[in-house]
């Protein structure tokens, strides 16, 4: 018996004398299917309609700033593989805070997904917006691959929900979009993004000509639309459905009478308006009390049928 014991042992060690021992290499990092990207962003220039300019419009440094970003990657098949939110508490790969502040044009580092063909869009200033909105993206409560089908095409055509009477002007919505091949090719990919307004900006400027004349004088907006598509929309609002009316804009009120020195001026934004249907054209109302009776005059705002976004249409009345 302690001759098997022995001998069990024997062959344990001979089993173990021919077992090679390799040494541990160090385990690096697998391949990254991200790369680094430089982002330049910056608006553009609001397109200009109209028979004259408004006499003070407003400061670009206003409604052109940068509060907020949404970052977009489709690859070329039409699938989201990337989503990222920028807003005051995003840090950058290269460690700093590039919109700690509203910004009129932006540069900043992100990582993107190694892919040819990829669509890269740009949106600014929705997040948080309109929290209360689940349509509108916003940093907790928005998903762009469950609202926008994580599709291209579908985010394309979507309608988002979006009323801008009363708007202020600033921080306006804006987007942008470019095609790049996002490879690995040893520095930062350079992506230039120009961006464009999803509004339609009216500028008005009123006067008489006649002295205590016109008293309780209204400006309003009519059949303007509150929805709105991410990107230029080739097919009109169903029937007129979305269109509204903003709420009259006092001007001067009753038992005051409207200036003839200077202009005042005023300013209106509403989404785009294609509908070229009649009746359905976005147009401005004067409401006023001439001598004592109520007056209603309709204006167009634009020389064509249609409004468009990113453009700046000047309107100026003189009341006779």
């Amino acid at each position: 018996m302690m001759r098997k014991i022995l001998a069990y042992f024997a062959f344990c060690a001979l089993a173990l004398s021919c077992v090679r021992v390799e040494p541990e290499l160090p385990v690096g990092p697998e391949p990254s299917d991200e790369v680094l990207a430089d982002l330049s962003v910056c608006p553009s220039a609001l397109e200009m309609e109209g028979g004259s300019k408004a006499v003070s419009p407003l400061d670009p440094s206003v409604e052109n700033t940068i509060a907020n970003l949404w970052i977009l990657q489709y690859a070329d098949d039409g699938r989201l593989v990337k989503q990222e939110y920028i807003d005051e508490s995003y840090v950058s790969p290269s460690g700093i805070r590039p919109l700690e502040r509203p910004v009129l044009s932006l540069s900043l580092q992100a990582r993107l997904v190694r892919s040819q063909g990829s669509t890269i869009i740009l949106i600014a200033n929705m997040g948080g917006t309109h929290a209360e909105d689940a349509e509108w993206p916003s940093s907790s409560a928005f998903k762009w691959g469950e609202h926008g089908g994580g599709s291209l095409y579908d985010l394309g055509r979507k309608l988002f929900s979006c009323s801008l009477e009363n708007y202020s002007g600033d921080h306006l919505f804006m987007t942008g979009i470019t095609e790049i091949d996002v490879t690995d090719s040893g520095s930062a990919v350079p992506v230039n993004v120009m961006l464009s307004r999803l509004a339609s900006k009216f500028s008005v400027s009123i006067k008489s000509t006649v002295a205590g004349l016109y008293s309780n004088v209204r400006l309003q907006m009519v059949n303007c639309p509150v929805k709105m598509s991410l990107f230029p929309e080739e097919l009109p609002l169903a029937a007129g459905t979305d269109l509204v009316e903003y709420a009259p804009q006092q001007v001067c009120p009753a038992g005051t009478y409207l200036g003839t020195d200077s202009f005042s001026n005023f300013y209106f934004y509403s989404c785009e308006n294609l509908c070229a249907e009649a009746g359905k054209q976005t147009f401005i109302r004067v409401l006023a009390d001439k001598e004592g009776t109520p007056v209603s005059v309709d204006l167009p705002v634009s020389s064509h049928r249609t409004t468009f976004r990113n453009t700046n249409y000047s309107i100026q009345i003189s009341l006779k």
